[in-house]
């Protein structure tokens, strides 16, 4: 009846009351904080919001009941309480858990845009160190292939024992290319060896030392490769320079002989001063500037019997001919000057004689004529005996003199010029008018 109607109705809207009480004290522990959006447990919110919408049939049957019973002023306060209580703590339930959606939504968009921010690094990250790798590998094995070219063509070269003239060139110059390529990839090399570095920091303790060998053994190719061009370009370029060297010798040499043999060929001065001062400069000059060119010329020869280990045989044997040419034609001067200090040496030995022998017999000219021309207090036939005897034996023996005096004065004629020749000649008439003479007065005495 009506009474159980009105106790069912009491323990509903109790029952609903303690519900909408523990929605509420959980609704107030879960309060919205926006520094703190973690505090908020959507399923806390959810359980809530669907445990007061489970309880709507019950509501709404309350509702109903309500209509039909008799309440009084408080039972119908207290139903209207908790009708609103209801509604209010379902619409906060619902509203808390749409903003607890959203702002975990958003949490998760920042967290995810984050992870995406991270994947981007991570993935520009590796691209870089992959681009590295590329790079250095593109780098290490360029330097690779030129290292390995210029020793291949290093190695060619060194199998080579003889060149021609055209060769040293072409060789020198190719040397020359292949250094100005690996000047070219320094840079290359620098930026390997930088990159190889940073590369390491990245890498794993096997990688690390593989990449430290390699950037070693680099190096070392670098500049074993670059001495290697040193030494070959040094090499080639001593040759030329010997060769260039060989033939300025050979024209400068070649020179100076003709100076010298001209010198020799002038005709050879008539005083006896002008002989001695060409017997000084001859003698000066063998003993100077020809000892020195003769030096050279050793040099010289020295520098042909190196040519001969590099150069090919026809070349060699080219050289060998101009050099033996020219110390045939030195020797050959050599010679010509030690007959022209001879040929000097005799013509003043002539003057000497000449002069010596010319004055011997003037004096001596001189003194018969004062013996003949004496007066003795000898009879006749006695001063007659003793010109026969004395005088005659004197002027038989200069006789010969005079004749040796006479063709030696001859010789110099012909070796004198005009002036001196007609200055001997003088001296010839006059020691012949004086022996002219003395035989007169020997033949009136």
């Amino acid at each position: 009846g009506l009474m159980e109607q009105h106790e069912e109705f009491q323990q509903g809207l109790r029952a609903l009351e303690t519900l909408v009480n523990e929605s509420e004290e959980v609704l107030k522990s879960n309060d919205f904080s926006p520094e703190k959006p973690e505090t908020f447990c959507l399923e806390i919110l959810k359980a809530q919001m669907l445990r007061l919408s489970s309880t709507l049939q019950h509501l709404e049957a309350l509702k109903r009941l309500s209509c039909r019973l008799p309440l009084d002023g408080l039972d119908y306060t207290r139903f209207q309480a908790l009708n609103r209580r209801w509604y209010l703590a379902r619409e906060t339930a619902v509203a808390r858990c749409r903003r607890t959606f959203v702002l975990n939504l958003s949490a998760l968009k920042e967290r995810w845009c984050r992870l995406v921010q991270k994947v981007r690094q991570r993935q520009h990250l590796i691209t870089t160190l992959a681009n590295q790798w590329c790079c250095h590998g593109n780098s290490v094995a360029r330097i690779g292939k030129l290292l390995t070219d210029t020793s291949n063509k290093l190695q060619a070269m060194g199998d080579l024992h003889s060149y021609s003239l055209q060769q040293l060139w072409m060789l020198l110059e190719a040397v020359k290319h292949q250094g100005r390529k690996l000047q070219q990839l320094e840079p290359c090399l620098t930026r390997a060896l930088e990159m190889g570095k940073e590369l390491e920091s990245a890498a794993d303790s096997s990688t690390q030392a593989s990449l430290q060998d390699q950037l070693c053994q680099v190096q070392d190719a670098w500049g074993s490769t670059n001495l290697q061009l040193t030494d070959t370009t040094n090499k080639l370029t001593n040759i030329i320079k010997m060769c260039d060297r060989c033939e300025e010798e050979v024209t400068v040499l070649g020179l100076k002989l003709q100076e010298f043999r001209a010198d020799l060929k002038r005709e050879l001065p008539c005083f006896s001063e002008d002989l001695r001062k060409e017997q000084n400069k001859l003698q000066q000059e063998l003993g100077g500037p020809m000892r020195c060119w003769m030096n050279r010329l050793v040099e010289l020869s020295t520098v042909k019997a190196e040519l001969g280990k590099h150069l090919i045989p026809d070349v060699a044997i080219g050289f060998q001919e101009q050099v033996a040419i020219l110390e045939s034609h030195w020797e050959q001067l050599l010679l010509s000057a030690s007959l022209r200090t001879l040929e000097i040496s005799d013509q003043l030995e002539q003057w000497v004689v000449f002069n010596t022998k010319s004055k011997q017999l003037e004096d001596w000219l001189k003194q018969m004529e004062n013996r003949v021309s004496q007066s003795t207090d000898s009879g006749v036939e006695e001063m007659i005996e003793r010109l026969q005897k004395d005088c005659m034996r004197e002027i038989n023996l200069y006789n010969r003199n005079k004749v040796q005096l006479k063709q030696l004065g001859s010789d110099l004629i012909k070796a004198s010029r005009p002036s001196k020749a007609s200055e001997i000649d003088n001296k010839l008439n006059l020691i012949s008018r004086n022996w002219q003479h003395l035989l007169e007065v020997i033949e009136a005495r």
